[in-house]
């Protein structure tokens, strides 16, 4: 059965950065423990592709706060350089991250648009997390494409599944989206928390809403499979636990 493409509160472009921001908070503060494991889960994974696939680079795309890059800059069996970016970069994130790890998370602060293929460097595995399900069904295919064109790999991964377990597990974010402002008091950003959370209490239901519409969105593996069965590509998907999901494609002939 095909939804239709509904809204996210995230895709909007007018919609105010310092909710954006805010909205990107939720998302990070609820899929780190001691909510859930998913960021530990999913830094394993990339880490456990990387060296498989000999990736010397992983690129973060539509980064966001980059918590993935995060994850893995602290993790020290990951080895390789780590590039966050996004189509709305949080710049003052990124600084932050290069200048908390040297030489290891080299960032792109300009706007990168992961649906258009791009020349990145060689030996490169190129993650999305919580991100593919923002483009419109009839777009997915062609941006999946163009990245397994622009790099060794992609590896897709996902919080949630199009299942009723996942949409009941969304209305538990209702639960770090209210504390948030006390859980992140140590990070910058604290007033605008403050404001969207508790002052103009916006973001815990935008994030509730974007929540039941990522489920909607996801696609189930043989729609995966069938987006790329006539390209030259491989590709292997992976249910984890009962929300999460990965997606590993691979060029043919990529060891």
């Amino acid at each position: 059965m095909k939804f239709p493409h509904l809204f996210e509160f995230m895709d909007l472009d007018w919609l105010p950065k310092s909710l954006r921001n805010t909205l990107r908070d939720i998302l990070e503060c609820g899929n780190a423990k001691p909510f859930r494991p998913y960021y530990a889960w999913a830094a394993e994974t990339i880490i456990n592709v990387a060296n498989r696939v000999g990736a010397k680079n992983i690129v973060e795309l539509g980064a966001g706060t980059a918590p993935l890059t995060r994850h893995l800059a602290q993790n020290t069996k990951c080895n390789a350089k780590l590039i966050p970016c996004d189509r709305n970069p949080d710049t003052a994130v990124y600084e932050d991250l290069k200048k908390s790890f040297p030489g290891v998370v080299e960032p792109h602060t300009e706007p990168i648009d992961f649906s258009i293929t791009r020349a990145w460097p060689e030996s490169t595995l190129l993650v999305l997390s919580a991100t593919l399900h923002h483009l419109p069904r009839e777009a997915r295919r062609q941006a999946i494409i163009a990245m397994s064109k622009s790099a060794d790999a992609v590896l897709i991964l996902e919080p949630l599944r199009r299942t009723i377990a996942s949409g009941l597990f969304v209305i538990g974010s209702a639960v770090p989206a209210v504390l948030l402002p006390l859980l992140f008091i140590a990070r910058p950003g604290g007033s605008r928390r403050f404001i969207w959370c508790w002052l103009i209490p916006v973001a815990p239901i935008a994030f509730l809403w974007d929540g039941w519409i990522s489920c909607i969105r996801e696609w189930h593996s043989k729609e995966y499979e069938d987006a790329v069965k006539d390209e030259p590509v491989t590709c292997e998907v992976k249910n984890h636990g009962l929300f999460s999901q990965s997606v590993l494609i691979r060029r043919l002939g990529e060891r």
